[in-house]
């Protein structure tokens, strides 16, 4: 009885075996397998290796028989999800039932409990996969083997007993560890999948991006903690005029950076790199190898090594040299409009204190006219007035010499206003 009980176990672990590799292969490779038609497949498969698992049993007690599926169908619940894993169910159900035997009722309810506790597990337990998954696992395998060897009530009075004392310890110590090694064995392949697809991503991610590196007008740049160059792209190469050996293992402060800049540059790339602290945004000029000037914004981050030692610095810049010249023009443009404007603005002051001392001079030009009208007036109407007297018939000689020494006075003193 031991050797067949040996030869069962074998087979069993063979047969879960493949139902992992079936997993692996066939659910997390399948891109389609979220679809209803690849369910209904995967839980046809999956009632197929229950019947395997059924009918490589072994005997712990007379007219008992006992196979691993109960930790298939809880795996599964766990994995595959509710529709595989209740195909499964009724697959392996249907079959149990045409076996028939004294223990139909006790593996129905083994393999509704461990289905079931499986896919409870996977709904209210989401993040099992991220903390302590083996005790979870563990934790699952001693339910439902505990659920299982609860399951003997469902047995003939005569053997519940028995049968309880006979087989609780080999599922706790057998079915549980073999649930928590095979949900361990595909939580690895999940996680191995999820690694390749991650690293196929990451390759993908850095061929675009090296791509837009390459074909936009960015550059790339890596330097070490010395300053010396170890990487850059074609647009920083195509920008300064240097071949990729011209200008890696160089030290950038010495061929890019001009001299009036380089030894503030210099300090805080060092004090950056010293206290872990890189600016992330920077802009300055650097020298091409025909000796122009150009105008770089940069974006920093420092690199480091997997004990967190910072190793030098990576850089993505933007070439702005012409949006910088613009500037520059704008603003020599801008300082010569304002120039202009203090010229105006002084012209205008000018203007409005020659205006004011104009309005001035035509006040004292009407007062000095309106005052001589006034000195003119007065005796030219005495001369005009004594005149017209001296036409009149009736006047006496001595009336008419006294009129002319009027009129004589007031020619003196029109003659006097003339003169003044």
């Amino acid at each position: 009885m031991k050797e067949s009980i040996i030869i069962g176990l074998l087979q069993n672990v063979a047969i879960l075996l493949s139902f992992a590799m079936i997993y692996e292969n066939m659910w997390l490779k399948n891109e389609d397998s979220k679809n209803l038609l690849s369910k209904i497949i995967t839980g046809i498969i999956l009632g197929c290796i229950g019947i395997l698992l059924m009918h490589s049993p072994w005997t712990f007690v007379p007219g008992i028989a006992f196979d691993t599926r109960s930790v298939m169908l809880s795996v599964s619940g766990l994995f595959f999800g509710p529709l595989p894993t209740i195909i499964a169910m009724l697959i392996t159900a249907a079959i149990r039932i045409s076996i028939g035997g004294d223990g139909i009722w006790m593996g129905l309810a083994v393999i509704v409990s461990s289905g079931t506790i499986g896919l409870i597990w996977r709904r209210f337990r989401p993040n099992w996969r991220i903390n302590n998954s083996y005790l979870e696992l563990l934790a699952l395998g001693l339910i439902v083997h505990i659920v299982m060897s609860a399951c003997t009530i469902l047995l003939p009075a005569e053997r519940v007993f028995h049968t309880f004392q006979t087989i609780a310890i080999p599922l706790l110590v057998i079915y549980s560890p073999a649930t928590m090694l095979l949900g361990l064995l595909m939580l690895k392949q999940s996680k191995n999948r999820e690694n390749r697809l991650m690293q196929v991503k990451l390759y993908e991610s850095e061929r675009r991006l090296n791509q837009i590196l390459e074909s936009g007008n960015i550059i790339s740049l890596m330097l070490n903690k010395e300053g010396n160059i170890t990487f850059c792209n074609n647009y920083f190469l195509f920008i300064t005029g240097y071949s990729y050996d011209e200008v890696v293992g160089k030290n950038w402060f010495d061929l890019f950076i001009p001299a009036d800049a380089k030894e503030n540059l210099l300090q805080i790339f060092s004090n950056s790199l010293r206290n872990d602290n890189v600016i992330k945004n920077i802009d300055n000029q650097i020298l091409a190898k025909n000796g122009k000037l150009l105008f770089v914004l940069w974006y920093n981050i420092s690199l480091k090594s997997e004990t967190d030692e910072v190793l030098g610095t990576a850089s993505i810049g933007v070439n702005i040299t012409e949006s910088k010249n613009y500037e520059n023009k704008l603003q020599e443009n801008n300082a010569k409009i304002e120039f202009q404007n203090i010229e105006y603005k002084k012209l205008n002051e000018e203007l409005l204190k020659a205006k004011e001392r104009a309005e001035e001079a035509e006040q004292l030009k009407t007062a000095f006219l309106n005052n001589i009208s006034h000195e003119i007036r007065t005796p030219l109407n005495g001369i005009i007035g004594f005149l017209q007297i001296l036409q009149y018939d009736g006047i006496t000689t001595a009336e008419i010499e006294n009129y002319f020494k009027i009129i004589n006075k007031c020619s003196d003193r029109l003659m006097g206003t003339s003169i003044n």
